[in-house]
C-alpha cells in the first residue's frame, strides 16, 4: 500500500509520463490499422526507391603464379635449379601490378565497348567539362586527362593481394557491370606479363648489344694473337733452315735467338688459346640470349584468367533497406496511432468532474 501512494507521488515530483504498455500499443494498432498499414507501405515503397539506386558489384578474379619454376608448375630451361625462394619478390609483384603504368596499359588493350562503360561509371564526360584546362591545348591533352580520370576509377576498384604463404596472387576488380568486372580484371593481369617480357626483351636486348661489342673486341684481340704466333713459327722455322749453315759463334747465337723466338711464340699462342676460349664463351652467351629474346621466359605465369561472374560479390543491401523502410514505415505508423489514442483519451480530471453529483 505504502508503494502504491508513492509511485503516483513520485511520477508527479519528477513529471514523469504515463508508461505504455504492449497491450496498449496493441489496442492503438488495432484501432487506426489503416494509418499503420498506409506508413508501413509508403516506407516499403520509400525503401524499394532507394534500393533500385543501389548498384550490385560483381568481382571478376585472376590467379597468377609468382614463381612458377619454385612452385612446380612449370619447369625453365633456363635457371640456376638451386636458387632459393625470396620471400620479397611475391610482395614486390603485387605492388607493380597495381601500379599506374599497368593500369593505362590494361586500358590500352580494353575493347571500346567496356571502355565506354568505364567511362561511364567514372562521370569522365562530367569531370572533363568542368576540368580547367589551358587555351589551345592539344587534344593528346585531352586523351591524357580521360586516361587518368579513368585509370584513378580502375584503381579504385583494382585489388591485387597474396596471402603471403603461397606463390599465388589474385587480381580481382570489382564493377557494377559483371563483363567489366573479367574485362578490366584480364587486361590487367595481361598488361603485367605485356609489360614484364617487354622488361626482359629490352634486358637481353643490351645484353646481347654489350656482347657484340665485347665479340668484335675480342675478335681483333684473337687475331692479332694468332697472328703474332704464326709470325713466330715461321721466324722459327726460317732460323731452324739457316742455323745448319753456321758454325761456331753464329750458331751459338742462331741458338739464343732461337730460345727468344720460340718463347716468344708460345707466350702468342697461350694469349690466342686464351682468347679463343672466351671468344667461344661470348658467343654461346650471344645465342642463348638471342634464343631468349624472341621468347622470354617468365617467373609470372596465369593460372587462371578471370571469367565472367554470374552472382553479386560481398553484401547484398538490397534486402536490408527493404526491411529497414518497412520496419521505419511501422514504427512511424504505430507512433502516430499511439498520438491520436492520447489525444482522444479522456483526461482524468474531466472524468472526476463527471462523476460528482
Amino acid at each position: 500500500m505504502q508503494m502504491s501512494m508513492r509511485e503516483p507521488l513520485d511520477d508527479a515530483v519528477h513529471g514523469a509520463g504515463p508508461t505504455i504498455t504492449l497491450r496498449q500499443i496493441g489496442a492503438a494498432i488495432a484501432r487506426r490499422k489503416r494509418t499503420v498499414i498506409l506508413c508501413t507501405l509508403l516506407g516499403a515503397v520509400a525503401a524499394y526507391a532507394m534500393a533500385t539506386t543501389v548498384r550490385s558489384k560483381y568481382a571478376a578474379e585472376v590467379a597468377l603464379i609468382s614463381d612458377a619454376s619454385l612452385s612446380g608448375i612449370v619447369e625453365q630451361q633456363f635457371g640456376d635449379p638451386a636458387r632459393q625462394a625470396d620471400p620479397s619478390a611475391t610482395q614486390t609483384i603485387v605492388e607493380t601490378i597495381g601500379s599506374n603504368i599497368i593500369i593505362r596499359r590494361a586500358i590500352g588493350s580494353l575493347p571500346e565497348d567496356i571502355l565506354q562503360k568505364l567511362r561511364s561509371d567514372a562521370n569522365v564526360d562530367e569531370q572533363m567539362a568542368t576540368a580547367v584546362l589551358p587555351e589551345g591545348s592539344a587534344p593528346e591533352a585531352l586523351e591524357t586527362l580521360e586516361t587518368s580520370l579513368i585509370s584513378r576509377f580502375m584503381a579504385s576498384g583494382l585489388e591485387v593481394n597474396n596471402s603471403g604463404q603461397s606463390y599465388t596472387i589474385y587480381v580481382r576488380y570489382r564493377a557494377s557491370d559483371p563483363l567489366v568486372a573479367a574485362a578490366v580484371a584480364n587486361a590487367v593481369a595481361s598488361a603485367y606479363l605485356t609489360y614484364l617480357a617487354e622488361l626482359k626483351r629490352n634486358g637481353y636486348a643490351t645484353s646481347l648489344a654489350n656482347l657484340a661489342r665485347e665479340l668484335t673486341t675480342l675478335k681483333a684481340e684473337l687475331q692479332n694473337a694468332e697472328r703474332t704466333a704464326q709470325t713466330m713459327r715461321e721466324q722459327m722455322r726460317l732460323l731452324a733452315a739457316r742455323s745448319e749453315a753456321l758454325t761456331g759463334r753464329q750458331q751459338d747465337e742462331a741458338i739464343a735467338q732461337s730460345a727468344e723466338l720460340f718463347s716468344r711464340q708460345r707466350e702468342a699462342e697461350r694469349e690466342a688459346e686464351a682468347a679463343a676460349v672466351v671468344y667461344e664463351r661470348l658467343l654461346l652467351n650471344e645465342r642463348d640470349v638471342q634464343s631468349r629474346i624472341d621468347a622470354p621466359q617468365l617467373n609470372v605465369y596465369l593460372f587462371a584468367p578471370a571469367v565472367v561472374p554470374t552472382r553479386p560479390s560481398g553484401f547484398n543491401a538490397k534486402p536490408a533497406i527493404l526491411l529497414l523502410g518497412v520496419l521505419a514505415g511501422f514504427l512511424i505508423g504505430t507512433s502516430i496511432a499511439l498520438m491520436r489514442r492520447r489525444e482522444t483519451a479522456p483526461k482524468p480530471g474531466a472524468a472526476s468532474a463527471s462523476v460528482r453529483p
